[in-house]
């Protein structure tokens, strides 16, 4: 089963969790990626882009906006903006698993 700490966090951490990008006070969008962050900034936390999708809806990877901002499929779902991450390219697809699978385990905080 896929974990925060070990699955999604690492991931996260290098890619997103960046200078100017999802970390600290002034993260965009209110998004902070850091450690320690991140479950209270996405699970069940409405979308600022797309208002009708959570950012991670729990064991509903397909229903989370922060998968289709990760995939590039957000403005299929009402969403804007680009693909994330926009520094050192898109996700692997094993990446992405990750996180979907982490999603589609719940969210928990583990």
């Amino acid at each position: 089963m896929a974990t925060l700490s070990a699955d999604v966090q690492p991931i996260l951490s290098v890619n997103c969790a960046v200078s100017g990008c999802h970390v600290g006070p002034n993260a965009v969008l209110g998004q902070d990626l850091s450690v320690g962050r991140t479950f209270g900034s996405v699970v069940d936390v409405p979308s600022v882009e797309a208002p009708a999708f959570r950012r991670v809806r729990p064991l509903l990877p397909d229903s989370s906006y922060l998968v289709h901002k990760i995939q590039g499929t957000q403005a299929s779902v009402g969403g804007s903006g680009a693909r994330m991450p926009l520094i050192g390219g898109v996700l692997t697809e094993q990446e992405i698993a990750s996180i979907r699978a982490w999603i589609a385990a719940g969210a928990l905080d583990n």
